[in-house]
């Protein structure tokens, strides 16, 4: 069984489905998801409906203009878990849903500093992307349309806004009763490394504490932008940790390289082990993986036993190398039945008594 953070690549950002509820400081009341930020026009823009959220039951809204107020506009924005890997390729997604046409100049924009502290007006930025750049959303469809963004990485990156970016205004009749807002929702927003094997950083964990611990929303939050603009600076960026590149390497200790029908290795089997294991010593090793094989002739018991003892042999061997919790080394025993032919064929031969070793490591 290996960690999960192996088993497949993970979000870089925090709450995409908008599930976790930040409690503000000032109201004391679920008024935001946690880790997203944004300017709301006094209009409210988190909701809670599983009918109509896309992922689970919360979902926000972002106003891409007004009836009678020029370039009305607000975003939404978040942290990253880590920093990107210069020139490596990643995956944004969200859905998106409006009631109008008006889904093609929403963008995302990645920025080194808080989005929050940016004097310019929406439409006077270049995004670094346009939904409709790689996309094609219907604008007669009014249901939940899936945006995807390739995006190269330049390593700056510490947080992501999401906004309407058009460089004209959307303003007129909404065409909907009493609604003067142009809305467009968002909901499951993700970033994910194309690298199968790039995850996030060691301490992702630490990074979506810190982000979560941030509670000041409205007037309180209002203010603290309003300290740092007054004073014609932004806050200190966050220090992020690169994600992490995980590989896999594997050796076979076959049975001759161990004492005959014992559970000691002989100096050849320790020169082979030391040789392997002294190629990684340069990368972090995260977990490692023993498989022990019996073969199929002699006393079942005494081979399990032999097979067993040689997986204890490598599990404290492997410990003691890279200095590893020994709950990070797990040892699978295959018992002489378990372990009957390489193939299913009835022809096949046996497979030999042996111990696969397999390490988990990141740069």
């Amino acid at each position: 069984m290996l960690f999960s953070l192996l088993s497949s690549a993970q979000n870089l950002l925090v709450n995409g489905s908008f599930e976790d509820e930040n409690i503000c400081t000032e109201y004391h009341e679920p008024c935001a998801p946690e880790g997203w930020f944004g300017n709301t026009g006094g209009f409210k823009n988190y909701f809670v409906d599983s009918a109509s959220a896309f992922d689970g039951s919360h979902y926000l809204a972002i106003e891409a203009g007004r009836t009678r107020n020029k370039y009305q506009r607000s975003y939404t924005r978040t942290q990253l878990l880590c920093n990107l890997r210069k020139g490596n390729k990643y995956r944004v997604q969200f859905f998106l849903k409006a009631p109008t046409s008006i889904l093609d100049s929403i963008g995302i924009y990645f920025t080194p500093t808080d989005f929050l502290f940016d004097k310019n007006f929406l439409y006077t930025i270049d995004p670094t992307a346009y939904a409709i750049d790689e996309n094609k959303p219907d604008p007669n469809s009014h249901r939940w349309q899936k945006i995807n963004f390739t995006y190269t990485a330049t390593g700056n990156e510490k947080y992501m806004t999401i906004a309407n970016f058009s460089k004209r205004d959307i303003n007129g009749e909404t065409g909907l009763p009493s609604e003067t807002h142009f809305f467009v929702y968002l909901d499951a927003v993700s970033l994910m490394p194309l690298n199968p094997d790039e995850k996030l950083c060691g301490d992702w964990e630490m990074a979506r504490t810190l982000i979560y611990e941030v509670n000041d929303r409205h007037e309180y939050f209002e203010r603290y932008v309003r300290f740092y603009r007054s004073q014609n600076k932004v806050a200190e960026p966050p220090k992020l940790s690169l994600t992490r590149i995980y590989k896999s390497q594997k050796l076979i200790l076959k049975d001759e390289l161990f004492m005959p029908a014992r559970s000691n290795l002989q100096n050849e089997g320790y020169a082979v082990l030391d040789n392997f294991c002294n190629n990684l010593t340069s990368q972090s090793v995260d977990n490692a993986e023993i498989e022990t094989y019996a073969d199929e002739t002699g006393n079942a018991i005494a081979n399990d036993e032999i097979s067993l003892q040689r997986g204890a042999l490598i599990k404290e061997y492997i410990r003691r190398k890279f200095n590893i919790q020994e709950k990070r080394i797990k040892v699978n025993g295959q018992q002489q039945g378990q372990v009957t032919t390489s193939t299913p064929s009835s022809s096949a031969k046996p497979k030999k008594r042996r111990v696969e070793l397999m390490i988990y490591l990141h740069e």
